[in-house]
């Protein structure tokens, strides 16, 4: 697991009460820690645990969203929905991050799926299950009302463009916004997260286009070199125009739409859908948001959903079979490889760092933690006492000496743990106070050094 992950381990180890206040402060609603508090409670607290809520909701995703696309675009890209969405790098990725995403995910493809019921039947069963799932996602994560409302949006001009209008629509998403008001309120009350704040900027075109890229393609530049983004951000567009060339394909029928739900309206609303979906990355375009929050591709996940709406529609309804299997093998590609690199992707190294260290160092050797409050973590994974945390982002030259100092004592030897500490000024200053240019008396040498790709183990051992 990584930073944010032992934010969640955090969470759930307090009582409901301080745990709703907690996540509120932080600019998070408590739906998915609350409900992951109770199932560790069950299955206990290890990684496999924690992170096994996600899987199963980004699995119900995939029925949920085939569903709500059989519904409006056939049952032909229906299938093609489903297997753009299994094998889109930000879906595996949020399958195993024990975190908001995937609920999220779940929430916004069944309301999807209820939704195009609902507008196909009527029945005002349907109705409720889609106001259900639409506040299970508004209250799984704060970004999800750019999808809500671009439904809102979509679902609006399509009514009126057919001279639809109808009532159970309308109270509905009145219900929802009013819910969403009320809910949003509460937390803009609550949090004191300053980021949300500080620092806002519009983003770059190079920002947008690596946002899209990663909702349709994934984490690409794990392996692409940086020139993939215009291939991807071009195939992205060329589906768009093949989607929306076969928005009228219900009369013609060449994406498999059936007789029983053969209606040349309802393929336009799933185009206008699957943009409302993917919304995500126009969030940073809506009111210019924080620059972290920008720069975090993860809250851009839930948009996989409405990319594979757009590539399965546009993989079906493209006419020529030579094209349309070079089309979908670009795609393979692009997704299959990228999927690949991720599975077999080692992970950050903090784990394995401090295992190295739990497993090698001597009973009672004084070990030094450097980043942002290591103690969850190292206690997880476990490291033991005794344990000096230091935050990456302290900068005070003579308490970091201090710390050093304090931490190593007369010991023959010591243990430094570095995780993401790039930024930190501590390195530099345990090597110079190792060398002994502060204490003179006291200088170690580099024993052992483990690296990984964002953490680092070093054994210091005193000189001679």
């Amino acid at each position: 697991m990584w930073t944010d992950e032992f934010i969640t381990l955090k969470a759930i180890q307090l009582d409901w009460r301080d745990l709703i206040e907690q996540r509120a402060n932080n600019g998070h609603f408590p739906t998915y820690f609350l409900f992951l508090s109770g199932w560790s409670r069950v299955f206990g607290e290890s990684d496999f645990s924690l992170r096994m809520p996600s899987a199963l909701f980004c699995t119900a995703a995939v029925y949920s969203l085939y569903g709500g696309a059989r519904g409006a675009l056939g049952p032909k890209a229906a299938i093609w929905v489903a297997l753009f969405f299994i094998f889109n790098e930000r879906t595996l990725w949020a399958s195993q991050e024990a975190r908001p995403y995937a609920l999220t995910m779940l929430a916004s493809a069944a309301a999807f799926g209820a939704l195009i019921s609902s507008l196909r039947t009527g029945r005002p069963m349907d109705w409720i299950v889609y106001v259900i799932w639409t506040l299970v996602g508004l209250g799984s994560q704060a970004t999800y009302p750019s999808i809500f409302l671009g439904q809102v949006l979509v679902i609006g001009v399509w009514q009126i463009r057919t001279k639809k209008l109808r009532a159970d629509w309308l109270i509905s998403t009145t219900f929802l916004q009013v819910c969403a008001a009320v809910m949003f309120s509460w937390l803009s009350g609550k949090q004191t997260n300053q980021s949300f704040y500080n620092e806002r900027a519009w983003p770059e075109v190079d920002h947008v286009i690596k946002g899209l890229n990663q909702i349709f393609w994934g984490e690409y530049d794990i392996v692409w070199s940086s020139g993939a983004k215009y291939l991807g951000i071009a195939l992205a567009l060329f589906l768009t125009v093949a989607a929306w060339r076969a928005r009228h394909s219900g009369k013609q029928e060449p994406i498999g739409i059936d007789s029983e739900s053969a209606n040349p309206a309802l393929p336009v609303f799933g185009l206008g859908l699957a943009w409302a979906i993917s919304s995500l990355v126009i969030m940073a375009l809506v009111s210019g948001l924080a620059k972290d929050v920008m720069g975090g591709f993860r809250y851009y996940a839930i948009g996989a959903g409405g990319a594979a709406l757009l590539q399965g529609m546009g993989i079906a309804g493209l006419k020529r079979p030579g094209l349309k299997w070079s089309v979908l093998a670009l795609c393979t590609v692009l997704n299959g490889v990228t999927c690949v690199a991720w599975l077999f992707n080692p992970g950050d190294g903090a784990r394995e760092a401090i295992q190295f260290v739990a497993e090698h160092r001597e009973t009672g050797e004084p070990t030094i933690f450097c980043t942002d409050k290591p103690e969850l973590m190292a206690m997880h994974y476990g490291l033991g006492d005794p344990l000096t945390p230091v935050s990456r982002n302290l900068e005070d030259e003579p308490e970091l000496r201090r710390i050093a100092g304090s931490a190593v004592g007369e010991s023959d030897s010591f243990w430094v743990i570095y995780y993401k500490e790039k930024a930190s000024p501590f390195p530099d200053v345990i090597q110079r106070w190792s060398a002994g240019e502060w204490a003179p008396e006291f200088q170690y040498n580099i024993e052992t050094l483990e690296e990984y790709d964002e953490a680092r183990a070093l054994r210091y051992m005193r000189a001679e």
